[in-house]
């Protein structure tokens, strides 16, 4: 065996993780900074993070991954963001209490680190099967190479049932608010849930801004399924995600705010 195959031999953990994220509809560069993330924890000391990633299933494997896009926001961000997130599934798995603040008070030392881990092994590893998610077949058939076959349906969603689609539209909605100077189009949010979760939304709208506003200010996302809201939401009243490189607010909808929307065609 040369020096490249030991190298994917070494990391044949990582590149089914990496099979099975792009299987559960999660875009490729996505798949890359979340492996690499948890890479990261393991570098710092987190030594069974993989190993343990690689033990849990479809459903729970797309929360970790959701965390880490988490801890990657404010990993990545200048501002200070004062936040009690706290990250209970990626701390289980790393046997480690991680917080918002954890990851934002020491993001020049993970940014670092991620440089030289995406750079110099993710570019390596997953090169291969990042250009056969991009041909023809794509990851979906790839993945039985490695790893089990993976179901291609939607992790999140849940099965259909009468009572389910009794829910309406507001129970299934998250209401979302942009930073000033920082408006996040329809299409950029659609990418930014589906590339995490898949197919998962519904609609979206964003108010378009009126006379005198100079962008737009909120909008609404309505998903699939309401279990999304939950996991999205994790049991805090307001969360900050982070889209596109913009920050991106969310809360439960309430249906006795609804004004006037305009979708955008």
């Amino acid at each position: 065996m040369d020096s490249f195959g030991s190298l994917l031999a070494t990391y044949n953990t990582e590149r089914q993780i990496f099979r099975r994220m792009l299987a559960i509809g999660m875009e490729g560069e996505i798949c890359n900074r979340v492996v690499g993330f948890w890479l990261c924890l393991e570098w710092f000391g987190h030594i069974h993070t993989i190993q343990n990633i690689s033990k849990i299933g479809s459903m729970v494997l797309a929360l970790v991954a959701a965390e880490a896009q988490a801890a990657l926001a404010f990993i990545e961000s200048e501002d200070i963001i004062p936040s009690n997130s706290n990250f209970p599934l990626t701390s289980s798995i790393a046997y480690h209490q991680f917080t918002a603040d954890h990851f934002y008070e020491n993001r020049h030392v993970f940014r670092e680190r991620l440089s030289h881990v995406l750079d110099g092994i993710c570019n390596l590893i997953f090169r291969d099967i990042l250009d056969n998610s991009r041909g023809e077949g794509s990851s979906r058939q790839d993945a039985g190479s490695d790893v089990p076959t993976q179901s291609n349906l939607n992790p999140m969603a849940q099965p259909w049932t009468p009572e389910q689609s009794r829910l309406s539209a507001g129970d299934r909605t998250l209401f979302v608010t942009f930073s000033n100077g920082m408006p996040l189009t329809e299409e950029e949010i659609y990418e930014f849930f589906t590339g995490i979760y898949g197919d998962c939304i519904e609609s979206i709208y964003v108010n378009h801004p009126r006379r005198g506003e100079s962008q737009s200010q909120f909008g609404k996302v309505v998903f699939r399924s309401a279990s999304m809201i939950a996991y999205i939401m994790n049991g805090h009243e307001v969360v900050r995600l982070t889209a596109s490189g913009k920050p991106l607010w969310c809360r439960r909808f309430d249906q006795r705010s609804q004004g006037r929307w305009r979708r955008r065609e």
